[in-house]
């Protein structure tokens, strides 16, 4: 499919639709920004078959969302304000297009309103230091499409299920193997292995009414000058962050 009609179609975790400008409330701690694709989405979407709360939602696009923050204290992304997002919420949506306001919060806090799983206060604690693991322990791993497609895929099961199965339980893939079969191996690492990686500063990007994110929260102040800096590649976060634009639970479709 060309380049010109691709724009076109349903996405992943949250219904992107091209032109589409909507705004959330604002709260005492907000960005606001706007959703302008799915990384390593050139020329198709990476898609997933997804069963949600005994539902078969059909094939879903999955891959980190891309962002552009136009406001907003909490400084996230690169010096042009870019930044990625994985989505914690199947139940709701934001659109290609979109500019949208979000509360910054914990990770154990979101998604938000939360119903009807994992609850109305959020996913917990338990599940928020898995994502931690999943991130530390796989983030870099992230290189292509399917790889991402993946990632999206690991973290749906930890915020729904938790059950490290991807073929049981509130939360099921099918049908791209390759990235399913990623993922069960990246959710089998974080539950054999004992959680002994540093907190990789997420946060979440929270509303009532549209789909909760979560991406790394602001870099962190700079080091001591005695303190070697990190590699240039050690910061690689900013090309990878937020999975699945386009509603989880739609099938792709063509909207010529």
């Amino acid at each position: 499919m060309s380049n010109k009609n691709w724009g076109k179609r349903w996405l992943a975790c949250a219904a992107i639709v091209l032109g589409g400008m909507v705004t959330g409330h604002a709260s005492a701690d907000t960005i606001t920004a706007k959703i302008t694709g799915v990384e390593y989405a050139t020329s198709s979407y990476t898609t997933v078959g997804v069963k949600f709360n005994g539902n078969d939602l059909g094939s879903v696009i999955a891959g980190p969302e891309m962002w552009h923050q136009t406001a907003g204290s909490t400084l996230l992304g690169d010096a042009s304000g870019n930044f990625l997002t994985f989505c914690v919420e199947i139940n709701q949506d934001v659109h290609l297009g979109g500019t949208y306001a979000f509360s910054t919060g914990t990770v154990e806090s979101a998604p938000t309103p939360g119903n009807p799983i994992p609850g109305s206060s959020g996913m917990g604690a338990a599940k928020a230091t898995l994502l931690d693991e999943l991130w530390a322990r796989h983030y870099a791993d992230i290189t292509n499409a399917n790889s991402g497609a993946a990632f999206q895929v690991a973290v749906w099961d930890i915020v729904y299920d938790a059950d490290f199965n991807l073929n049981a339980g509130n939360f099921k893939a099918y049908g791209n193997t390759s990235a399913i079969n990623l993922a069960a191996t990246w959710l089998t690492d974080i539950n054999t292995n004992s959680t002994d990686y540093t907190d990789p500063n997420l946060i979440a990007l929270k509303s009532d009414i549209y789909q909760d994110q979560v991406t790394f929260g602001p870099p962190p102040k700079a080091p001591p000058l005695s303190t070697p800096l990190p590699s240039a590649a050690s910061g690689a976060a900013l090309g990878l962050v937020g999975l699945g634009l386009k509603r989880l639970g739609r099938r792709p479709r063509d909207d010529r």
